[in-house]
């Protein structure tokens, strides 16, 4: 009898044994995993938001995933379905929690999960931020399994967003000026260079607001700063789909776009009330006396000569006219 029990033990202790290796072969595998997604992330340089939403899904095994941004929502959801609306409908309680949360009644056919997301305080100026992310689960799948799963790799969820928000900020940092957020002088040089190559219509404006330093002297800098940020503000939402807008200087903005033939009337006119239009835009939102002067040049072949000179030219030619007055000139 004794052998007996001494048999049944050892086996007992193999099986544990072999339960354990299986654990630890999944806790490696796991961290292989998420290490492979890790460097995944990290080289894949065109890797955003929506990118990684997917990479999330396919990682935590959830058959949806929803990233809450302050300004839009990233979810692979179809609008079809219903859970959509549910989520959306529940929003505040579900995001309410400051830990990993767990929920099941709120909709009969999924498990729904939300997961805090820590963000670091480099983020903190970020355009973007995103403090949960929440994973979607037929309830009939859903197991504890499952759910040590989503908390092992949640950390590295955690970096994955992170790393994306940071190099985003980042590239938002080399790409734009820091006080109005308008393209910087590096990626005019780059637009420059591939609108000599482009066989489209184009145009480019030259923007000057003039007497910039009485208007720092009348309102105060704080003043003159914030008619800098409304300036690029009013003009990314005049030429919105049609140009990019730049800040060369001080006081000085380019903006720089395409058009196509039956478009080329509408946007010279366009370009022609600029500075009307400007000086009733910034008197209703700052209740500022300001005006700009425009030197503008439409081109169905982009010149071998300095088109800036061509700009200055122009610039100059309508401040001796008048202020808040526009020379254009197609060439």
């Amino acid at each position: 009898m004794s052998d007996k029990k001494y048999n049944y033990n050892a086996e007992e202790v193999k099986d544990m044994a072999l339960a354990e290796n299986r654990k630890l072969k999944k806790q490696l595998a796991r961290q292989t995993q998420n290490l492979e997604v890790l460097k995944s992330v990290y080289y894949d340089t065109s890797m955003d938001l929506e990118k990684l939403n997917d990479v999330v899904v396919g990682c935590t095994g959830c058959l949806y995933s929803i990233l809450f941004c302050e300004n839009e929502t990233i979810t692979n959801i179809p609008d079809s379905k219903s859970i959509k609306k549910t989520i959306l409908a529940k929003k505040t309680y579900i995001l309410e929690h400051d830990d990993l949360f767990v929920d099941d009644s709120l909709d009969k056919d999924f498990t729904i999960v939300m997961c805090p997301i820590t963000r670091p305080e480099l983020l903190d100026t970020a355009d973007v931020n995103i403090q949960n992310i929440i994973l979607l689960y037929p309830t009939e799948m859903f197991t504890d399994e499952i759910l040590e799963l989503i908390k092992s790799f949640m950390t590295v969820t955690e970096v994955l967003i992170n790393m994306v928000l940071t190099r985003n900020m980042m590239f938002t940092l080399a790409q734009r000026d820091t006080l109005t957020g308008a393209l910087n002088r590096d990626m005019w040089v780059k637009k420059l260079k591939s609108m000599k190559t482009s066989k489209a219509k184009q145009f480019i404006l030259s923007i000057d607001v003039d007497s910039f330093k009485k208007l720092n002297d009348t309102y105060g800098y704080k003043k003159g700063d914030e008619l800098l940020k409304f300036i690029a503000y009013w003009l990314n939402n005049t030429f919105e789909g049609r140009g990019d807008v730049f800040r060369l200087g001080s006081n000085e903005f380019t903006v720089a776009g395409s058009f196509d033939k039956k478009d080329e009337e509408e946007i010279i006119e366009l370009i022609k009330s600029l500075p009307k239009k400007y000086k009733s835009s910034v008197k209703k939102a700052l209740n500022m006396e300001s005006t700009i002067t425009v030197g503008a040049i439409s081109m169905d072949k982009f010149p071998k000569d300095d088109i800036q000179a061509k700009l200055y030219d122009l610039v100059d030619e309508s401040k001796n006219s008048d202020k808040n007055e526009i020379a254009y000139k197609k060439i």
